[in-house]
């Protein structure tokens, strides 16, 4: 666990500066966002960019959004510390993930890997305004990043007729926006907010504007997804161990598609790349239940030595490494089973 100083509210004059929110594009890091603009809204200062980067790198789009923005402070969270890059303004950075090698950033760290990020943000955060009424919302974070003690601990504060059962379905909603890029993780955080103005956390499954966006593009993914699983022991590479399919889709359903492939091959760890022949760079998403792993960490150190990137957990990561690299990519990992 690593801990520097946990920024005040007046360290960077939260209810006066122009604030951007920057966030990873999961479940956990959505809900996060969703808790700290609520936060500030308590403040009268709604946040002026709320943002999740495509990849985990804060790219040169982030950066031109937030200088559009004229944000004069950032807030990142649930990204992890050593994907986050100087941006020329006050930085306060949230996470949980592992990270190695020297710390180097100029910024305000509250770093903690026991819990999620979902649940030290409502701890920090109830920390600056009265916000209990928010602790539904740190709970589906917990669940989508299977944070059970975190689920635990915020669990009493939740109000009653919110049981497991139905925070699991939000979760299911909420977690399924990534699928769609930034359009579908913005449906998310916005919805989230949306239910939680109204009072009626429910309405995060379909009654509110953004909920109901959401659930359009859901139910257009699930017919994509379908489709590609219908033809993946035609074409995808499918051995002892693991299984690749390289699809071709205009939807991002890579990560959707790996996850239920993994339910069908639960003694497997299935790749799924979405390829674009115009990209230099390709993206593969993976996920499996064999615990003899640890995905996040294997993606991370074959990824960094093709030159690219990569991360996650022990059983769900992503890599973006170069075109070119693919077998390359494949052949190191496959040599780590």
């Amino acid at each position: 666990m690593y801990s520097k100083k946990i920024v005040l509210v007046n360290d960077l004059e939260f209810r006066n500066k122009k604030i951007a929110i920057i966030h990873h594009n999961d479940g956990d890091g959505i809900c996060s966002a969703a808790i700290f603009a609520l936060m500030l809204k308590k403040l009268g200062n709604f946040p002026a960019l709320i943002i999740a980067p495509e990849h985990v790198e804060l790219d040169d789009t982030i950066k031109r959004e937030i200088k559009e923005s004229k944000a004069e402070a950032v807030v990142v969270l649930d990204i992890p510390i050593e994907r986050v890059h100087e941006l020329g303004l006050p930085m306060f950075v949230m996470d949980h993930h592992p990270y190695t090698g020297k710390l180097d950033l100029n910024a305000e760290i509250n770093h903690n890997t026991e819990n999620c990020c979902a649940y030290l943000t409502f701890e920090y955060c109830r920390k600056i305004a009265e916000i209990e009424e928010l602790a539904w919302i740190s709970a589906v974070g917990c669940l989508s990043d299977k944070d059970e003690t975190g689920f635990n601990k915020i669990l009493p504060f939740v109000e009653r007729g919110l049981d497991r059962e139905v925070m699991q379905k939000m979760m299911g909603f909420i977690s399924s926006a990534k699928i769609f890029g930034r359009d579908g993780i913005a449906c998310g955080v916005n919805a989230l907010i949306e239910a939680a103005s109204m009072g009626i956390p429910t309405a995060v499954l379909g009654s509110t504007p953004n909920a109901q966006r959401l659930q359009w593009l859901r139910n257009l993914s699930r017919k994509e997804r379908d489709y590609w699983l219908l033809f993946h022991k035609d074409f995808a590479k499918i051995n002892e161990k693991t299984i690749f399919y390289k699809i071709q889709s205009v939807l991002p359903i890579q990560s959707y598609l790996a996850g239920t492939l993994s339910n069908f091959y639960p003694n497997h760890v299935c790749l799924v790349t979405n390829k674009n022949y115009a990209d230099v760079f390709m993206t593969i998403e993976a996920r499996t239940k064999i615990r003899k792993i640890d995905l996040g960490s294997v993606f991370r150190e074959i990824a960094t030595k093709l030159g690219g990137n990569g991360g996650g957990l022990a059983y769900a990561a992503g890599a973006k490494i170069p075109v070119e690299k693919e077998q390359e990519f494949l052949k190191l990992f496959e040599s780590r089973l």
